[in-house]
């Protein structure tokens, strides 16, 4: 798919706990690594046939730069008052969108079930980075937002 084809995408962070406040939207999915969420995701959007478009998380910058990111839906891990618990890149997200002025959704998520990777030194399971030392291991996040 071409850029100039893509109108106004609704970014997904996370897992959704459920997929029926997701019908009616073009759904951006990005990589999500070091975990490969997109392709789980992607795979279940598929599923329950959901329009997506699918990028890698290197893209996120550009496309908001570009206004072709009308929403993000952030799916977080665990709510308490005034904060979420997200994946790893949640801060970044909610971060980008907010600096190109682009509405941040915070929705219940869910955990992958099994993960092949454990951080950025393993693509599918397989290792390519000899000393795990010398890799930063990805953390969940927490994001502090005043209650509405």
């Amino acid at each position: 798919m071409k850029l100039n084809d893509i109108t106004k995408l609704s970014l997904i962070w996370g897992l959704p706990a459920d997929f029926e406040g997701l019908k009616n939207k073009f759904l951006l999915v990005p990589e999500m690594r070091p975990y490969l969420l997109g392709l789980s995701l992607c795979e279940e959007l598929k599923t329950h046939g959901y329009p997506y478009v699918y990028v890698t998380d290197n893209m996120l910058g550009y496309l908001f730069f570009k206004g072709k990111i009308k929403e993000t839906l952030l799916f977080y891990l665990k709510r308490t008052a005034g904060e979420i618990k997200g994946i790893s890149g949640s801060l970044y997200v909610t971060l980008l969108s907010r600096l190109h002025q682009v509405p941040v959704y915070f929705c219940p998520g869910k955990r992958l079930a099994a993960v092949n990777d454990k951080h950025a030194g393993t693509l599918d399971g397989r290792a390519f980075v000899e000393d795990e030392k010398s890799v930063i291991w990805p953390e969940e996040e927490i994001i502090k937002f005043k209650e509405v």
